[in-house]
């Protein structure tokens, strides 16, 4: 992406776009703008959706995930639909950064592959983006209590050498509502949960009014068991709900955003959904 003074510019009066009724304020922000709130906005752009640069990050994380999946994991590379998919998702957000909005109508993702293709991997390089670039909160929802305990065994080494925490919400496990750290610290926290442990504490985020203020992204693994008979409806209630509040973040996100133009860029909530089965995926 061009970042020449004209497409800075440019890219600086579109941003500023706001309703009616906050057209007279931002046309007065506008005229005192200067190249360091230009420079601040781009910084922050580029603190959240690097541009694609191989040489220097993975997929904008620190070269440091690479090398910690080749230690840990034995991957050396990713299949060629995983790069492309995560590519796809890097430009895109960049873009609509860059444009001053987001399309919340395409801003989810649902990706299928066979059992054992690699869709996990994706996940858990969008999960570190949000944990080490948004510096936000992540959920991982798995279907049964063992997949939880092993992605939280694989999990935690990461979280050591990358500066996350790592909690598991399964079985007896979880603090409902969970520990709410000093933000000071700078550092996120990975819930891996069941689905019931999930509704539980996504339902005491939204009671205390965390969720949107802590949480970045939520991971729903094996979306097709939204389909089961006795579970499945947890599950689109804990997605339906994660829909609904992230509308709301962003509504306020756009609201602070006409207030001044020094203020820190969010995204709004994303949910994240990998299967490998799904009959009627167009839907």
């Amino acid at each position: 992406f061009d970042t020449t003074q004209v497409k800075r510019q440019k890219f600086l009066q579109t941003l500023l776009q706001t309703p009616t009724q906050v057209n007279t304020i931002q046309t007065n922000n506008l005229n005192q703008s200067n190249d360091s709130s230009d420079d601040y906005i781009l910084e922050n752009i580029d603190s959240l959706v690097p541009e694609i640069n191989e040489e220097k990050t993975f997929y904008g994380l620190p070269l440091k995930v690479k090398d910690l999946l080749k230690s840990l994991r034995g991957i050396g590379c990713l299949y060629e639909w995983q790069d492309e998919l995560l590519k796809i998702m890097q430009e895109k957000d960049r873009k609509e950064l860059l444009s001053g909005k987001i399309n919340l109508d395409k801003y989810n993702l649902l990706y299928l592959s066979p059992t054992s293709g690699g869709k996990t991997l994706v996940a858990e390089i969008l999960i570190l983006q949000c944990l080490l670039l948004q510096k936000k909160n992540c959920i991982f929802i798995m279907p049964y209590v063992a997949i939880v305990q092993e992605k939280v065994e694989l999990m935690l080494p990461f979280g050591e050498k990358l500066n996350f925490y790592v909690e598991e919400y399964a079985h007896t496990k979880g603090v409902i509502p969970p520990v709410k750290r000093q933000s000071s610290r700078n550092k996120p926290t990975l819930y891996i949960c069941t689905m019931e442990k999930a509704h539980t504490l996504i339902n005491s985020l939204i009671e205390y009014e965390r969720l949107n203020e802590e949480v970045g992204m939520v991971v729903a693994d094996e979306l097709h068991m939204i389909g089961d008979g006795q579970r499945g409806a947890i599950y689109e209630i804990i997605l339906s709900k994660i829909k609904f509040c992230s509308k709301i973040k962003y509504q306020k996100i756009l609201n602070e955003k006409s207030k001044t133009l020094k203020k820190k860029i969010e995204l709004p909530i994303r949910i994240v959904a990998t299967t490998a089965t799904l009959s009627n995926k167009q839907e």
